[in-house]
C-alpha cells in the first residue's frame, strides 16, 4: 500500500532520477573514450625524465659540444617503414648526413619525406634497417636525450596562448630576453615583434590566432633556435613565406649549420637550391641525389618537378 502523496513524489521525482544516471552514462563514455591518449601522455611524461636546463649566454650556437657528446652525424641504412594505412612509405632508404651538412629532400606528396622526420625524432620506429646517431642506433639513446637534441621545426608550428617571449621560452625558461631577442633576429621576425602593441609581452591567442601563418612558422624557428639542437630538421619551414622574407632567412640560418647537420623538407624548390645536397624520394625510395645543378643536367625527376614548378610560377607572375 502507498499514499496519495508519497506516489506523487514518486513520480516526481523519478525524472530527476533519470537525468541524473543519464548524466552519470555519459561521463562514463567520455572517459572510455579519452583513455587511450591519457594512457599515451602519462606514459610519455614517466618515460621522458627531465633534466636540468643548460645555461644559455650570447654565444650558445658557437659553443662546441663537450667530448663525448653528440656531434650530430646522421645515417640510415635500408630504413623501410609504413604506416598502418600504408602511406609514408621507405622502402629500404639508404642515406647520410654529416655535420656542417645541409640535406634537402623533395619529391611528390605523400612520398614519405616528412616520415624520415618522425623517425629521426622517434615518433615511430623503423619495420626495418636501423638509424645511426654518431655510429650509434638512434633506439640505444635514451628518448630524452634524442628530444633535446634533434631540433624539429613542423610545418604546423604550435603556439600557445601566451606572450611571444614565453611562447619562444618554451622549454628554455632560463634564457634571457637578449637570447629571446637574438634568435627572433635570426627567425626574422624580431621586427614585426616591436611593431607589436606590447611587444615581446604581446599575446598572440589561441594557437597564435592573432599571427599569421609566415608568423607562426618564424616564432616556431625562434623556440626550435633557442635550444641550440645538435642536428636541426626543417619541414616546409618557409611555406608560408614570401620569397624576400624566405631569401633572408635562409642567408640567417646558414652561418649556424656550419658544424650541425640540416635536413631540410620542402615543397618549394627555391628553399632548396642552395643545398649541399639534395635527396629525391619517390615511392619511398631515393631516386636521385646530388646538388640541383648535378640534378637539372641529369634530367630526371628532379628537373620535372624544377620545371612544372617554376613554369607555373612563371604563368601566375
Amino acid at each position: 500500500e502507498v499514499s496519495l502523496g508519497s506516489l506523487v513524489a514518486f513520480v516526481a521525482y523519478l525524472p530527476q532520477t533519470y537525468q541524473a544516471l543519464n548524466t552519470l552514462l555519459s561521463t562514463h563514455v567520455v572517459t572510455s573514450r579519452i583513455d587511450a591518449p591519457l594512457q599515451r601522455v602519462y606514459g610519455y611524461m614517466h618515460g621522458t625524465a627531465l633534466e636540468p636546463e643548460p645555461s644559455l649566454d650570447m654565444d650558445f650556437w658557437a659553443q662546441q659540444p663537450e667530448p663525448g657528446a653528440i656531434q650530430g652525424e646522421l645515417r640510415f641504412e635500408r630504413v623501410s617503414f609504413a604506416y598502418k594505412d600504408g602511406r609514408g612509405r621507405l622502402d629500404e632508404v639508404t642515406f647520410e648526413v654529416n655535420p656542417g651538412e645541409s640535406v634537402a629532400i623533395v619529391g611528390y606528396s605523400g612520398g614519405g619525406k616528412s616520415t624520415i622526420f618522425d623517425l629521426i625524432t622517434r615518433l615511430y620506429e623503423p619495420r626495418a634497417g636501423r638509424i645511426l646517431l654518431d655510429g650509434q642506433d638512434l633506439r640505444e639513446y635514451p628518448l630524452e636525450e634524442v628530444r633535446r637534441h634533434v631540433g624539429l621545426v613542423s610545418q604546423d608550428a604550435t603556439i600557445w596562448n601566451t606572450s611571444v617571449s614565453e611562447n619562444v621560452r618554451y622549454g628554455m625558461w632560463r634564457a634571457s630576453r637578449e637570447d629571446v631577442e637574438r634568435v627572433a633576429r635570426i627567425a626574422q621576425i624580431h621586427a614585426f615583434i616591436q611593431s607589436l602593441p606590447e611587444g615581446y609581452d604581446t599575446l598572440v591567442g589561441d594557437r597564435g590566432v592573432r599571427l599569421s601563418g609566415g608568423e607562426r612558422q618564424r616564432l616556431a624557428l625562434a623556440r626550435v633556435l633557442l635550444r641550440a639542437p645538435r642536428v636541426l630538421l626543417l619541414d616546409e619551414v618557409t611555406s608560408a613565406l614570401d620569397s624576400v622574407v624566405e631569401e633572408k632567412l635562409m642567408a640567417a640560418l646558414r652561418p649556424l649549420f656550419a658544424d650541425r647537420p640540416v635536413l631540410i623538407v620542402a615543397h618549394r624548390l627555391a628553399t632548396v637550391l642552395s643545398a649541399d645536397r639534395i635527396l629525391v624520394l619517390d615511392g619511398g625510395r631515393i631516386v636521385e641525389e646530388g646538388s640541383h645543378r648535378e640534378l637539372i643536367a641529369r634530367g630526371g625527376l628532379y628537373r620535372k618537378l624544377y620545371e612544372t614548378q617554376f613554369a607555373g610560377a612563371a604563368r601566375s607572375g
